[in-house]
C-alpha cells in the first residue's frame, strides 16, 4: 500500500509533458548573433544615403531599393554575419540594385522619348533634363570603383568613412576620388564635342 504522499508524486510525474530535444526546437532567423543589432535605422540610413546619389531625383525609389537590399542581406545573414564588414556588403548589394534599376529606367525613358512629341516652349526644362541625363550617363561610364567612391563622397561620407566600407586604405580612397572627379569632368566635356 502506498502512502498518501506517494500517490500524489506518481500522478505529478505521469502528468509531466515530454520535452522535445534541443535539436528539434524551431529555428528562427534571429539565431545568428548580431542580426537585430545590424538591422538598425542607422545602417538603413547609411545605405540609403550611399545609393541616394544615384537616385537623387527619386528618393522613394532609393528607400525601396534599400529595403530590398536589406531583405537580401537578411536572407543571407548566416554568411553575411561572418564577413569583416556586413555594412559594406549591404551597400554593395543596394548599389547593384540601384544601377540595375537605373538602366531599366533609362531604357524605358528612351522608348518614351521616341514615342512622345516635346511640348512647345519647354526648352529650358528640356535643357535641364538633358544636363541631368548627360551627368547620369557620364557617371555610369565611370569604372565601378570610381562610381562607388564618388557616390559615397557625394552622400556625405568622408574618406575615413569610405575606407572601411570598401575595405581599402584612406589614401587609396583619396586617389580614387581625385581620379573619379577628373574622369567625370572629362566625360562631361567630351559630350558637346561629340554633338557638334
Amino acid at each position: 500500500m502506498l502512502p498518501a504522499g506517494g500517490a500524489e508524486r506518481i500522478a505529478f510525474t505521469a502528468a509531466a509533458e515530454p520535452q522535445a530535444p534541443a535539436s528539434e526546437a524551431p529555428r528562427t532567423n534571429t539565431a545568428a548573433p548580431g542580426l537585430e543589432a545590424f538591422f538598425v535605422r542607422e545602417n538603413f540610413e547609411r545605405t540609403r544615403r550611399a545609393i541616394g546619389v544615384l537616385l537623387r531625383d527619386d528618393p522613394t525609389q532609393a528607400e525601396d531599393i534599400t529595403q530590398e537590399a536589406f531583405v537580401i542581406v537578411y536572407e543571407r545573414w548566416e554568411r553575411v554575419s561572418t564577413m569583416d564588414n556586413p555594412l559594406a556588403y549591404t551597400i554593395k548589394v543596394a548599389w547593384n540594385l540601384a544601377v540595375k534599376w537605373l538602366r531599366a529606367r533609362k531604357r524605358t525613358r528612351a522608348l518614351e522619348a521616341t514615342l512622345s512629341v516635346p511640348a512647345a516652349g519647354g526648352a529650358a526644362e528640356a535643357e535641364g533634363v538633358i544636363a541631368r541625363a548627360d551627368l547620369a550617363g557620364a557617371f555610369l561610364r565611370l569604372s565601378p570603383a570610381h562610381q562607388k567612391v564618388l557616390a559615397l563622397s557625394i552622400s556625405g561620407f568622408g574618406p575615413q568613412d569610405i575606407a572601411p566600407l570598401l575595405g581599402i586604405p584612406v589614401r587609396t580612397v583619396r586617389t580614387r576620388l581625385f581620379r573619379a572627379r577628373r574622369a567625370l569632368s572629362a566625360l562631361l566635356e567630351e559630350r558637346p564635342e561629340a554633338q557638334s
